[in-house]
């Protein structure tokens, strides 16, 4: 079944997911003025639910268009982003904070059952971390983190995952890459769901749970500053940040975005 398929469906549940913004439009309200007022933020937009189909569809399009180049990308927090009730997009300067996890890591899926330390679990899938993005500029002058050997991801190539302006860097773990056993499995570039600790602090005064950020693609970035508005200087970059109301967990996913 594809989208138009089930048209009657998404108008449906777009419609109900309005109505729950609406009934909690001041809650909305006070939420976009925390987030106007953190340090580095130069806007702020409530994206429309019907958006979130728009969004969507150009973060599919674009890692159709990486499947056909050597250097693959997911953006899962994205896709994780947009199955939340209300989505925050703000728009932020260099003096944001830096965030709380790497936003770029290199991986392979695994099997539920694989015991590796270095792993994560998103959406039920378990993905051994092979390379991960990093902040700290001391790192150009050594040659082990955590023990452990590691090389940088040169320019070009972290040119080719089409992420735009990155400010930190990508290092890779040449012997977890060597030590793969299920080489039959995939592996590529990751762009994770983030906490967002500004919300997640006050989730219980603002009876909201689910609370995840995520770097949209540059295209995706460019759409959502046309929507609302924003400077299109590029030294600035869009964060979508989603959360749930409390009690009101909608299963918004499979309606509006199945394949």
């Amino acid at each position: 079944m594809n989208w138009l398929d089930k048209f009657d469906d998404v108008i449906n549940e777009i419609q109900r997911i309005d109505k729950l913004k609406s009934e909690n439009k001041s809650k909305i309200n006070k939420i976009e003025g925390l987030l106007k007022n953190l340090k580095g933020i130069e806007g702020t937009y409530v994206v429309p639910t019907k958006q979130y189909y728009n969004i969507y569809k150009i973060e599919c399009r674009k890692e159709k268009e990486l499947e056909k180049t050597l250097v693959y990308a997911k953006n899962l927090g994205v896709r994780d982003a947009l199955k939340r009730e209300v989505i925050f997009a703000i728009l932020k300067n260099n003096d944001f904070r830096k965030p709380t996890k790497p936003t770029i890591i290199l991986a392979e899926e695994v099997d539920n059952s694989n015991k590796d330390p270095n792993s994560i679990i998103i959406e039920k899938q378990k993905y051994r971390i092979l390379g991960e993005e990093v902040f700290d500029q001391s790192l150009k002058d050594k040659k082990e983190l955590h023990g452990e050997e590691f090389l940088f991801l040169s320019q070009k190539e972290k040119s080719k995952l089409f992420l735009g302006k990155l400010e930190s860097e990508i290092i890779y773990f040449p012997k977890r890459i060597k030590d793969r056993k299920e080489k039959i499995r995939p592996s590529y570039f990751v762009l994770p769901p983030i906490e967002f600790p500004e919300l997640e602090q006050e989730k219980d005064y603002f009876g909201i749970d689910n609370i995840i950020s995520a770097s949209p693609h540059p295209v995706t970035d460019a759409y959502i500053r046309n929507e609302a508005c924003f400077s299109k200087n590029k030294d600035l970059a869009t964060i979508l940040i989603g959360f749930n109301f409390k009690n009101n967990i909608l299963n918004i996913s499979q309606t509006l975005f199945s394949d």
